[in-house]
Formats: structure tokens, C-alpha cells, sequence
């Protein structure tokens, strides 16, 4: 979720030891519940998030289960396989802004869906 979210609701915790900002760390993780960190995004990655929440140690994932969740989100949204990603984009297009000397940055909420948090 953080590269949908840009962040996390424990990153920037604060504590006087590094054993106390780790225990205020799994206090924020088991207290965010899934939907407040999943909102605004497909429910596929709440969906993903509970049945990762769920496993124990010893289980192995099924990882055929979670790739066919986003495969699935992926064809309904529209998507094609075209192999041009994101970053790539953005890349090509802050080369090619050098180039004309206009430099670009990258945006804030660059990775979320559709520039929403």
C-alpha cells in the first residue's frame, strides 16, 4: 500500500528508544484497520492485505490466488500487457524536458490511482 498511498500510518513514528518506536510501530499496524488503509483503492488490495493479515508463519501463500486478484483487477480496469509502465513514462518524459530545458518533477501523488490518496 505504500506505493499507492505515497505513505504509511506508522511511518514517522517518534519514541524515545528504538524498542519503544518499534512497539508504537505494531500498535499503529494492528489498530489501522484494512479499510481505512486501503480507501480510495480497488478492494482487490483490502482483499490482498486480510489474507496476508491471516497467514501464519508457517503457511506458504497461494500466490496463484493473489496474482490472479490483481491479474483480474488489471483486464477489468482496462489494462493491456504493453510492457510500458509508469516510471518508464515519466522517465522518457523527464529526458526528453531536459532536453527542451524544462525540467519536470515528479509528482506528489505519482503511483495512485487515478492522482487520488
Amino acid at each position: 500500500m505504500y506505493f499507492n498511498r505515497g505513505s504509511l500510518p506508522w511511518q514517522g513514528l517518534h519514541a524515545k528508544t528504538k524498542k519503544e518506536k518499534y512497539e508504537r510501530i505494531k500498535e499503529v499496524k494492528v489498530a489501522t484497520p484494512v479499510e481505512e488503509l486501503c480507501k480510495d483503492f480497488p478492494a482487490e488490495f483490502a482483499t490482498y492485505v486480510n489474507y496476508c493479515r491471516q497467514l501464519k508463519f508457517e503457511d506458504t501463500p497461494d500466490y496463484d490466488y493473489l496474482k490472479k486478484l490483481f491479474k483480474d483487477l488489471f483486464v477489468l480496469k482496462g489494462f493491456e500487457m504493453d510492457s510500458i509502465y509508469d516510471w518508464i513514462i515519466l522517465k522518457r518524459k523527464a529526458k526528453i524536458a531536459a532536453l527542451v530545458g524544462n525540467p519536470i518533477t515528479i509528482p506528489q501523488n505519482f503511483g495512485t490511482v487515478d492522482g487520488q490518496q
